[in-house]
């Protein structure tokens, strides 16, 4: 079952297996010049709070490059509007952690 969140005008979506919750997060997070490639994945094990990030998508168009979203696991049973946004947030705050870009602590997606 995927479920899907509205956070902050941005979409978050659960995907339900039976040990774990994937999450996916919209993000439009400025990085960069443009990059070679219009899509890079950027493999990451960073957790808090129960909430591990596991990639960050970089998304590129003629001008610059930007984080689209991110990919997390949570363990979860339930995850409800206000769980989504708290993971939401912890995840924002992970990627900042672990961006290959250079992210002021004051970007935010409200």
């Amino acid at each position: 079952m995927i479920l899907k969140f509205k956070v902050n005008n941005r979409l978050l979506s659960v995907v339900d297996e039976t040990d774990r919750k994937i999450l996916v997060a919209d993000l439009d997070l400025p990085c960069g010049p443009a990059l070679s490639t219009r899509i890079f994945y950027v493999d990451t094990e960073v957790e808090q709070e129960g909430v591990k990030l596991v990639k960050i998508v970089l998304c590129s168009n003629s001008r610059e490059s930007y984080i689209c979203s991110a990919v997390a696991e949570v363990k979860d049973k339930v995850v409800t509007q206000g769980r989504a946004e708290e993971i939401y947030q912890i995840i924002l705050g992970l990627v900042k952690q672990a961006s290959p870009c250079n992210l002021p602590p004051s970007v935010s997606t409200k």
